[in-house]
């Protein structure tokens, strides 16, 4: 990860994107390729410590193995779908390569808990991702934490079924400060795969279906300057014409 300008608040740091910053596992050939496990090093290189867990319970849950997935039919699988076939975009942009649990063909399928909690080395007020394949049954819950465990934001993915296609999540806290983000499965069927891309670990999608960026409160005072005056011109036009 390529940090831009930091800037120092209390003592915090936050950390202000580079262009190009972007977690899209397409370097994946460079760290063994498809179903290599990803391992803690790999994460550090951009700044986080990532760490997942599965199984039947939150209370019974052990940590789950993550692995580079190639994209298109291999004999190991991420998702399946009826639109796109296997590990196949039916929409959106999937690449060559994604982020996936375990190292096999739908590992953890039987899990109905997995959670992927993604930490900070420095704090970030914006972040943004896609959860792939969201079939009914498959719903997730993306929450952005402070550095005490605080919720700051949470979303959770549609309901109706996406199929092949990606929901994209985005958070942008403004004055406050993210640690941590959890991606934790609440579907009301077990896991039948899971498929990560396209982390942006530290700036906001303003073109997500989960949550678009707020508009800055610059922007947001000169529209609302500019609303003001256009009634004022409306005002005096009504007033001349009863006037005359």
């Amino acid at each position: 990860m390529k940090y831009g300008l930091g800037v120092c608040l209390t003592a915090v740091c936050l950390i202000r994107p580079a262009s190009g910053d972007l977690v899209d596992f397409e370097n994946a050939a460079d760290y063994g390729g498809d179903d290599a496990v990803v391992t803690a090093d790999y994460f550090a290189t951009y700044g986080l410590q990532v760490t997942a867990y599965a199984g039947s319970t939150a209370a019974t849950a052990t940590e789950a193995v993550l692995a580079f997935e190639q994209s298109g039919r291999d004999g190991t699988d991420a998702f399946w779908s009826s639109n796109s076939g296997r590990d196949e975009a039916f929409s959106g942009d999937l690449g060559n390569y994604f982020l996936k649990a375990g190292t096999g063909d739908l590992s953890y399928n039987n899990a109905k808990y997995f959670n992927m909690q993604i930490q900070y080395d420095q704090a970030t007020a914006a972040a943004s991702g896609e959860v792939w394949d969201i079939d009914g049954p498959e719903q997730y819950k993306v929450t952005a934490l402070d550095a005490n465990g605080a919720e700051l934001a949470s979303l959770t993915s549609p309901t109706g079924g996406l199929n092949a296609e990606p929901w994209s999540w985005s958070f942008d806290v403004g004055a406050d400060v993210i640690s941590q983000i959890n991606v934790e499965f609440v579907g009301s069927s077990n896991l039948r795969g899971f498929a990560f891309d396209n982390f942006n670990a530290t700036s906001a999608n303003p073109d997500a279906k989960g949550h678009a960026a707020p508009v800055p409160p610059a922007v947001a005072l000169g529209l609302a300057g500019l609303s003001g005056s256009a009634w004022l011109r409306r005002r005096r036009t009504a007033e001349e014409s009863l006037e005359s």
